[in-house]
């Protein structure tokens, strides 16, 4: 029997009873083919638990588990759970603390229009009557109804919810959840579609609490006029609220405001209205509207009676609502919204017989903008049989990890390593959670990175280096080299909590905000993900969407000042492995869509028309090349690629693997002419670096399937074959700054991705005395990159610290290869891959321009044999408002 380690800590003074935590299991390969046969311990006590498979290995092997279970642990305790791989006799089964653990949660009913659901004795009704839904809940409460979900548009007029589908899905394994889905639409007058809208419920078998998520998504394309993305674009959709009721038979309910607070009856009409973050830069420029005004008008919360007369105020709030059932002292209604004053405006309102909650409350001076392919979604809490204290513990803070040394051993994570003392590169990660003025949690608040479009992001206080003014500066950082992976990375490797949740809520923000959710716009925007807010520039009115008609022009050397999602900003890494330790599927969807966006971006969308576009383009070095059928060595390159191998260990679709290995075989040679590449222009080549970091991850995704084919060592001598090159030619960058547009520290940190590049070459090279060569270079920059920042003022800066946190692990690599004979056991590398040497290859020759053109033609012919005018109207209308104004006449 194999047991795993996984530690909780009650970061908390209270304790806490019947708490659901939930954590990301690894596996390793090989070991589970099922769950059955599953186990969770505390101590000798069987735990209830449910599990679902996130990710399975080559040979079909469980790869990663997403569990939840339910755990009593004391104020302030440490102790250890264990997930065993073999159920144990019944014999020797011990009794769980409480019976009402396991009560059941089952499907009882379900047709096109219903489905019922019974859960700890309540019995859930979901239906729909041609535009009507509701869903009825039976249960010791009395006979409660939350009824569907209303917009109001800007002039108040009632737009209803739509329902079009209902969806349940049960999960696997003895403790299987079921989560029910409804979908449905809101009418949007004046937009080529409707808004979206989804409703769902997710229902455990060992606890009373239901989770809930309302999104809403507005899938129409923005207008974008010369690729500006300012708020106010004919595509975004204005109302003015949006919210949902609980009708409940009750006479007494009680509210509370926070962790502090106590329960106090609610009198009749009352409401909590959270209009501002509550911190110090609540009125900050962060919040502006279209017309670039702060439309934000008080700095926290207020509770009012009869919609007028204010009883009390406050900063943040983090209310909860219970409604007491029919029978004194019994189960009763239970409502609490998720991270309330984080994602303002929030608003609860409490009258006789209702709970209203408003996630998009009425009473704001502005209408609401939901832009063009954004979304949002808004998550809750509710059970119809609670009792007013069993859920305390969603105030209290909890630390639940795998233990690090278990996860080193199951290969899921390259190079990670248990960290046990902050030393080198890890102390200065570190600071994203420790620096007293200047973590990731500070920098929220010094911008207030907070209400329901902003919290999660990351502040980009790096482009502040070069700003004069006094005023806020403010720069969205939309995740670029991947923070998301990164702060996962630390989670894993420290089991610090703190980690985890700024990855939860980036991941959460980027798949909502940051992606174009939109399948109307030209191909290779559609799915995208948007740009930083561009470089030296005030975000003004472009939101978290990079290009603003307000910004200054001509800022930096070749700067556009206008555009849209690009290939050299998409990162999917991160959303992988946040799908992998929290099942959350919207993670999922957003590595799949970006994949394929991406895919568009480089291979475009088959048409003639495209195709002619792209011939026209032919020499624009950061694109595919039609004549040559060559890539870019660059991060765009590089990011396709790590975006292909994400979506094969998501799928383990092989097409994904072929199509990453046709693209190495089309972006370098092992035999290339490396000077040919006019690598010393650092600012036009640079890149090339993080190509090959995604041909790292190739070599170990295939080694991982056992395909140590002809791909493979292609790849594998192509990076051998410019390590070479950089353990005779790279430096640290800084050593030339007259050579950058701007010297500054960033490029300190892009060093440390030459350690990275060098160790895993090392890794990899069949050649002795080479190997040593390049561990000594790595080593060298390992080093500079170490000295040089721990010295400077701005490490913490959020750029260096994503790439810092980006290229992580590969030190411990390091001292294990320099240990002894037996490394490459201990790092996992086939014998094979070290002892087959560097294959012979033909010295590239490009094809003459004549030969190219005649391709070019054939390709072109090819087009023209599957003309589809359809595609290619739609092609135009996204590029000419004429051409759209008479497709769509």
């Amino acid at each position: 029997m194999v047991s795993i380690p996984v530690h909780i800590e009650n970061r908390d003074a209270g304790s806490q009873k019947g708490r659901l935590v939930a954590f990301g299991c690894p596996v390793p390969k090989g070991l589970m083919v099922s769950i059955d046969g599953l186990t969770i311990k505390d101590a000798d006590l069987n735990l209830p638990f449910s599990a679902e498979v996130t990710a399975r290995w080559p040979d079909n092997s469980i790869k990663w588990l997403h569990i939840e279970t339910l755990v009593d642990i004391a104020a302030n305790e440490s102790k250890t759970l264990s997930v065993s791989t073999e159920m144990e006799s019944p014999a020797n089964e011990v009794e769980t603390s409480r019976e009402d653990r396991f009560q059941a949660c089952d499907v009882i009913a379900r047709t096109d229009d219903t489905i019922v659901v019974s859960h700890f004795g309540a019995k859930y009704s979901f239906s729909r009557s041609g535009e009507q839904f509701a869903l009825d809940i039976e249960s010791g409460a009395g006979n409660i109804r939350m009824t569907a979900p209303v917009v109001r548009s800007q002039k108040g007029v009632i737009i209803p919810f739509a329902p079009a589908e209902f969806r349940v899905l049960e999960g696997q394994g003895p403790g299987r959840h079921i989560l029910v889905e409804v979908s449905g639409h809101f009418k949007a007058e004046g937009l080529r579609r409707d808004i979206a809208a989804t409703i769902a419920f997710t229902f455990l078998p060992f606890s009373p609490l239901v989770k809930g998520r309302l999104t809403l998504h507005n899938p129409n394309a923005a207008k974008h006029l010369n690729g500006l993305w300012d708020l106010g674009d004919p595509g975004s959709f204005l109302f003015s609220s949006c919210d949902f009721g609980i009708e409940y038979p009750g006479e007494t309910a009680s509210y509370r405001l926070d962790a502090q607070a106590p329960w106090q009856q609610a009198s009749d009409r009352l409401s909590i209205y959270q209009g501002g973050s509550g911190g110090e830069q609540w009125d900050s420029p962060v919040h502006v509207n279209a017309d670039n005004k702060v439309a934000v008008n008080q700095r926290g919360y207020t509770v009012n009676l009869q919609a007028e007369a204010e009883i009390t105020s406050g900063l943040r709030s983090s209310p909860a609502v219970f409604i007491e059932g029919r029978e004194a002292g019994g189960k009763g209604l239970f409502f609490k919204p998720h991270q309330f004053w984080q994602n303002f405006p929030k608003s609860i309102s409490v009258s006789k017989g209702e709970v209203m909650f408003g996630v998009f409350p009425a009473g704001s001076s502005e209408p609401y903008e939901l832009q063009g392919g954004e979304k949002k979604s808004h998550q809750f809490y509710f059970s119809a049989s609670a009792s007013s204290d069993q859920f305390d513990w969603l105030y209290q803070e909890i630390t639940i990890a795998v233990d690090p040394k278990w996860i080193t051993t199951c290969g899921v994570v390259p190079g990670l390593n248990e960290i046990k003392e902050l030393e080198g590169l890890d102390a200065l990660i570190d600071i994203g959670i420790s620096h007293p003025q200047h973590s990731f949690f500070h920098k929220r608040e010094r911008i207030d990175e907070y209400g329901w479009r902003n919290f999660g992001d990351l502040y980009a206080d790096h482009e502040t280096a070069e700003y004069k003014g006094s005023d806020l500066f403010v720069s969205h950082y939309n995740n670029q080299y991947d923070p998301i992976y990164g702060m996962l990375r630390q989670y894993l490797a420290t089991g610090k909590e703190d980690w985890l949740q700024l990855a939860d809520d980036l991941a959460r923000h980027v798949s909502d905000i940051d992606v174009y959710d939109t399948e109307d716009d030209k191909f290779e925007y559609n799915g995208g993900l948007f740009w930083h807010t561009d470089h030296y520039v005030d975000a003004q009115t472009s939101t978290h969407r990079t290009y603003s008609a307000r910004q200054q022009k001509g800022v930096y050397q070749d700067h556009a000042g206008g555009g849209g999602p690009g290939g050299q900003h998409c990162y999917t890494t991160g959303l992988m492995y946040h799908h992998f330790l929290t099942g959350s599927e919207a993670s999922r969807k957003a590595v799949l869509q970006l994949t394929e966006w991406i895919t568009h971006v480089y291979e475009g969308n088959r048409g003639v028309l495209e195709y002619l576009l792209a011939l026209k383009n032919a020499r624009n070095p950061g694109l595919k090349n039609p004549l040559t059928r060559k890539y870019p060595l660059d991060r765009g390159t590089g990011n396709y690629l790590v975006a292909l191998l994400d979506s094969y260990q998501l799928t383990l679709d092989s097409r994904f693997l072929q199509r990453s290995a046709q693209v190495i075989r089309n972006t370098v040679n092992p035999a290339e002419d490396i000077s040919l590449r006019n690598l010393h222009n650092v600012e036009e080549t640079w890149f090339y670096t993080i190509f090959f970091q995604a041909v790292v991850k190739f070599l170990l995704v295939k080694q991982d399937a056992d395909q140590l084919d002809d791909d493979f060592y292609y790849a594998r001598d192509s990076l051998i074959h410019f390590a070479g090159w950089m353990v005779e030619n790279e430096y640290p960058y800084l050593e030339k700054p007259e050579i950058l547009e701007f010297p500054n520290h960033t490029w300190v940190a892009q060093d440390v991705r030459k350690a990275y590049l060098l160790t895993y070459a090392a890794m990899f090279c069949p050649d002795r005395e080479k190997r040593r060569q390049m561990q000594k270079k790595a080593k060298f920059f390992e080093n500079y990159v170490v000295d040089c920042l721990k010295a400077e003022e701005t490490n913490y800066y959020t750029r260096i610290l994503a790439i810092l946190m980006q290229n992580h692990g590969f030190s411990g690599l390091l001292s294990v290869i320099d240990e002894g004979d037996n490394w490459q056991e201990i790092l996992g590398i086939k014998p094979e891959v070290t002892t087959t040497p560097i294959r012979p290859y033909p010295v590239p020759i490009a094809a003459g321009a004549a030969v190219q053109w005649l391709a070019a033609g054939g390709e072109l012919m090819r087009r023209l044999v599957q003309l589809s005018l359809k595609r290619e109207l739609d092609w135009l209308s996204k590029r000419s408002e004429k051409v759209a104004g008479w497709v769509n006449r």
